[in-house]
């Protein structure tokens, strides 16, 4: 049962501090304690845990511009953060930690403004079925991070600039572009902005967990911790994940998501495998590449890999269907 609440809002608009603050959050939240962290960054492009930066934004461009790339650690797709964003991160532990009640302050706070916002799959919240929030979620033991933003005032002519969502994705969602399937919450009603929908979401999370939340300051956190996991999520390393010279790339889209499945093979058998996914589970990736490395390169053979990883039930599924793409290996 959550016995305490506390709510903390970033000190700095640069993201690669703001995943700082994240992680720090994630990796000291306290049993029966909920926590709401609210932040913005400056024209950044996140992209998902397993994501190939190649494939989805135009990170030269956005640099060059003086924007941000960064890589998050929940999976799922990119997305364009700018000042008309707001970003809000809950962190909770097992067995208190509940999706359904932080989806209701968000839904709480938009619907306070009149909004008849409605969740849509496990990961969007919409009005009339246009998209203004995409959740995604991180799970170390049993601390857990449920996290997404709130599209108020964003410039959508840069997210369709800098980001580069493959065409099989849009024709998933029955779309043209990336700006034609989300809206901005001030379009829908000026009273909304960042500051009203931030003060909406404070008062939800209130009236939800009937607790008056403890403000924290980002100056009470361990500085030498920030500065550390600043620096590994600002890194080259991290962001852009050298890619392998890969001789055999297979890709495909299914209903939980894409999947490029890349191969390096030597003497018949893989010496290099990456899964590059958005799809929302960021553990996947990790799961088919450990299992088709060092295999014989043949479609039998790389199958049977698959279908023997240890795995949950949900994942095997996603494994069946990457175990298609290996059908001509």
């Amino acid at each position: 049962m959550i016995k305490r609440t506390s709510f903390i809002l970033a000190d700095g608009f640069i993201p690669y501090r703001n995943q700082a603050v994240e992680e720090y959050l994630m990796m000291n939240t306290e049993p029966e304690t909920c926590t709401l962290y609210l932040w913005q960054n400056q024209r950044t492009v996140v992209i998902g845990r397993n994501q190939n930066v190649r494939g989805e934004c135009r990170a030269e461009l956005l640099e060059r511009e003086g924007g941000y790339l960064a890589r998050r650690l929940s999976g799922g797709g990119a997305v364009f953060h700018d000042m008309g964003n707001i970003n809000f991160s809950f962190f909770a532990s097992d067995p208190d930690y509940s999706v359904a009640r932080q989806q209701k302050v968000i839904l709480g706070a938009v619907r306070s403004f009149g909004l008849d916002a409605e969740l849509s799959g496990r990961n969007d919240i919409t009005v009339g079925g246009q998209k203004f929030s995409g959740n995604a979620f991180i799970s170390s033991g049993t601390k857990h991070c449920h996290h997404g933003t709130l599209l108020i005032s964003a410039d959508t002519s840069d997210m369709g600039r800098y980001l580069s969502v493959p065409k099989d994705k849009l024709e998933s969602k029955g779309v043209r572009s990336v700006r034609s399937r989300v809206v901005n919450l001030a379009e829908l009603n000026d009273a909304i902005t960042v500051e009203s929908i931030s003060e909406a979401l404070l008062q939800a999370f209130e009236e939800e967990y009937k607790s008056v939340p403890r403000e924290v300051k980002v100056s009470e956190l361990d500085s030498a911790l920030l500065d550390s996991l600043t620096e590994k999520f600002a890194s080259p390393s991290w962001r852009f994940e050298t890619e392998p010279d890969f001789m055999m790339r297979k890709s495909g889209r299914f209903s939980w998501g894409g999947a490029e499945l890349c191969f390096k093979v030597s003497c018949g058998k893989t010496l290099n495998v990456r899964l590059f996914t958005d799809a929302m589970d960021p553990s996947l990736s990790l799961t088919a590449e450990q299992a088709l490395t060092g295999v014989t390169f043949s479609a039998e053979a790389l199958k049977f890999a698959l279908f023997a990883a240890n795995t949950t039930e949900e994942q095997r599924q996603m494994l069946e269907d990457i175990s298609s793409l290996v059908t001509e290996a």
